[in-house]
C-alpha cells in the first residue's frame, strides 16, 4: 500500500513538472491502485468478489499503458525523422557550398583558356587548348548538375533549353 502511495506521489510530481506521458501514467496507475485496493478490501471481507470490476480495471490499466508506449515510440520516430531531415539539409548545403567553391577557380581556367585560344596560339597548342576548354566546360556542367541536384532537393529547380552540337561534343570526347 505504501509502495502504491509513493508511486502515485511520484507521478503527481511528474505531472506538476510536465514530464511527457506523466498524466497518462498517473491515470493508469490510479486505476491499478483502485483495483488493488478493491482486492485488499475484498480480502478483509468488506466487499464481495467483483470480477467485472477487476476485468475492466486491468483492461483500462493496460489500455493506458499501450497509449503511453504509442506516444513514446511516436516521439522517437519524430526525433529520428527530424535528424534525417537535418542531415539531408546539411548534405545539400555542403554540396552547394563545395560546388560554388570549385566553380570559382574553374571559371578562371575556362577564361584563361579562352584568352589563350584567342591569342593565336601555335597549331599544335590549339588542339590541346580546345581539349582543355572542353574538359573544363564539361567539369563546369557537372558542378552545375550538383547545384541543380541541391535545388531539386530544395524544390527550387528551374529548367532551361540549351542547343547542343552532338558532332562537336563527340569529337571532343574522342580527343
Amino acid at each position: 500500500f505504501l509502495g502504491f502511495l509513493y508511486m502515485i506521489y511520484t507521478y503527481i510530481l511528474a505531472v506538476i513538472n510536465k514530464r511527457e506521458g506523466s498524466l497518462m501514467s498517473l491515470v493508469s496507475s490510479s486505476i491499478l491502485f483502485f483495483v488493488m485496493g478493491a482486492v485488499i478490501v475484498e480480502y478483509f471481507g468488506f466487499i464481495k468478489n467483483s470480477m467485472l470490476f477487476y476485468f475492466v480495471g486491468y483492461q483500462q490499466f493496460f489500455f493506458f499503458q499501450s497509449i503511453i508506449l504509442f506516444y513514446r515510440y511516436n516521439r522517437k520516430i519524430e526525433v529520428a525523422k527530424e535528424k534525417a531531415e537535418s542531415a539531408a539539409r546539411s548534405q545539400s548545403d555542403f554540396l552547394s557550398m563545395i560546388s560554388h567553391e570549385i566553380r570559382t577557380p574553374l571559371n578562371a581556367v575556362i577564361g584563361l583558356t579562352n584568352y589563350l585560344i584567342g591569342d593565336k596560339p601555335k597549331k599544335q597548342h590549339l588542339d590541346d587548348l580546345n581539349t582543355l576548354k572542353f574538359s573544363a566546360e564539361h567539369l563546369h556542367v557537372l558542378i552545375n548538375d550538383v547545384l541543380d541536384y541541391s535545388k531539386l532537393d530544395a524544390g527550387k529547380i528551374e529548367f532551361e533549353e540549351v542547343d547542343v552540337n552532338v558532332v562537336e561534343m563527340a569529337r571532343n570526347i574522342v580527343k
